[in-house]
């Protein structure tokens, strides 16, 4: 066999011979190869985010090959590299313009068939030392990576894999089969997961402004890869499926510390599929389970199950800001609650569940409704009187507690209760979630001065009944957008029997306010709702 030479900027030089009637042979290639011009030649419409400084020395050996000239399908090579650096390859990342960096060392040998690539067959170990590059897939490079894979036949043992992703450091083993889908268990452990080293920026500054409108998939299914990865890339996720185990001691979400994390889930025919999860921080624990699927018919299902006991809003990270700028205190919380949508009105529009709420010590702001109460009934001081740790800004109050009882995006609240040095308030009513439209009732109470000698009794023990066996309150009407709501005073005597008997049970008698949780889920239960605490395989997914 004779030599090829000048192709472009490439340079190869090869030799061989052919069996019978063309059916096997063996070849020897040397090569001086340009790989951007190589990859540009085979996939035109291929957009890298690598490039390459150098042409790229490399032997390639075709060993008792067998082929078929007519279609040109099985072929079979070896690879055998030993302390090959990357920053002799010149290969530069177009994202951060980073240089790779590292050592590989290889002896693989390869059966494969370009028509039917799950008869790819490999033998052989792969290890990579000190391996330095980046990925679009993370906002920060992949550094001091150190790696030993085993290949036999279709499968592949991850002995070790080591890496550091900005702050966090993580370790994987695991196993795998296959080559066009991959099936298999991965585990995945990090001593130290700093959430900020997974989550985009962009994504983040969503997070603290508040606005999810962006969380969606596309009707179609598609997405914004470049076309070059696409098809091959789809067709090998659509026929994956790896689980996946997830661990970490400790984790970190900007200032916020919590641990430890488990995950159960697997990546299954492009869907993500959460058979269990717990988080644990100081004051509390979160279980959820769920999925979320693409495609024609895209999907997000989470059911969770939320605890906190006197948990500090300051406390909460950064990117939580729109929930810390609007309230101050210490939430006491138990929650389960279902969702399912594409997009986050349909999350809120199908959201069920109930919660047991309370908040101490804490401050309101930006609430219109109060602040139209209170100006109508001039207490001002309500604004003034606080512990000198608070912010100034806002309403404070001493104590809200009550049960939301949640239907398909509606929130119901029939003992919502409100003390305040200035004032204590009872109300119920409704807010539909998705739209911020709400209907509700609201009594409240001005303190007087023998109110505060007696502020020993019970809470609601403080309103007490008139001569004429009324409550001492005024009562107010308000509906329409949270934001900017219709506040109306309405005078006792336009009360009707049930509202009056609703204000004077909550003013004047004490009464168990939070639901037991198990109570929530029998309802779960009745309306065949998943939960949150019980282990959930994939292939018996809720809506498979």
């Amino acid at each position: 066999m004779g030599q090829i030479q000048d192709q472009g900027k490439s340079r190869i030089s090869a030799s061989g011979s052919l069996g019978d009637n063309w059916q096997t042979g063996e070849a020897h290639l040397v090569a001086m190869a340009d790989m951007d011009e190589l990859l540009g030649y085979f996939y035109p419409d291929l957009k890298v985010s690598t490039t390459f400084k150098n042409r790229i020395p490399c032997q390639v050996s075709l060993l008792n090959g067998a082929y078929n000239l007519l279609n040109r399908d099985t072929f079979n090579f070896k690879v055998f590299s030993k302390n090959l650096r990357l920053e002799d390859l010149g290969i530069r990342f177009k994202e951060g313009n980073f240089s790779g960096k590292g050592v590989l060392n290889c002896k693989v040998s390869v059966k494969a068939s370009r028509k039917n690539p799950s008869k790819t067959r490999l033998s052989g170990e792969m290890e990579g030392k000190h391996l330095f590059f980046t990925t679009r897939a993370f906002p920060h490079p992949i550094e001091d990576c150190h790696f030993k894979l085993k290949f036999s036949g279709d499968d592949v043992l991850i002995e070790s894999l080591s890496l550091k992703l900005g702050k966090s450091p993580f370790q994987v083993k695991g196993e795998f089969q296959g080559w066009e889908g991959m099936r298999g268990n991965i585990s995945i452990h990090s001593d130290l997961l700093d959430l900020n080293d997974l989550i985009p920026p962009e994504m983040e500054q969503k997070f603290k402004k508040g606005n999810f409108e962006s969380i969606h998939f596309s009707k179609d299914g598609s997405d914004r890869m470049e076309p070059g990865w696409k098809k091959g890339t789809h067709h090998f996720v659509e026929t994956s499926d790896v689980h996946l185990n997830i661990t970490a001691p400790r984790v970190q979400w900007e200032e916020a510390k919590f641990g430890p994390l488990n995950i159960e889930c697997a990546l299954r025919k492009k869907d993500l599929y959460i058979s269990r999860s717990s988080i644990h921080f100081n004051r509390g624990k979160l279980l959820l389970r769920g999925h979320v699927k693409r495609g024609k018919t895209p999907e997000m299902l989470f059911t969770s199950y939320l605890e906190m006991d006197r948990q500090p809003l300051e406390d909460l990270p950064t990117p939580l800001a729109f929930i810390k700028n609007r309230l101050e205190g210490k939430l006491t919380l138990e929650a389960l609650l279902f969702a399912r949508g594409n997009t986050k009105d349909e999350l809120l529009k199908s959201l069920t569940g109930s919660a047991n709420i309370l908040f101490e010590q804490g401050v309101v702001r930006k609430s219109n409704v109060f602040i139209k109460i209170l100006d109508n009934m001039s207490l001002t001081r309500a604004f003034e009187t606080r512990p000198g740790n608070l912010s100034k800004d806002g309403l404070y109050f001493n104590r809200i507690e009550g049960r939301l009882d949640i239907d398909k995006g509606i929130a119901k609240s029939g003992n919502l209760t409100m003390e305040s040095p200035v004032f204590n308030a009872v109300s119920e009513g409704q807010v539909d979630l998705r739209t911020g439209m709400m209907d509700a009732e609201i009594g409240v109470h001005p303190l007087t001065t023998a109110d505060l000698l007696i502020s020993k009794i019970p809470v609601l023990g403080y309103l007490l009944s008139g001569d004429d066996n009324t409550v001492v309150a005024e009562y107010f009407q308000v509906d329409g957008k949270m934001s900017d709501p219709n506040v109306e005073y309405m005078a006792f005597k336009s009360m009707s029997n049930g509202t009056y008997s609703f204000f004077k049970r909550l003013f004047l008698s004490p009464q168990r306010l939070f639901q037991n949780i198990s109570e929530a889920a029998d309802d779960f239960e009745r309306n065949e709702l998943p939960f949150p605490d019980k282990n959930l395989q994939p292939e018996y997914d809720m809506t498979n």
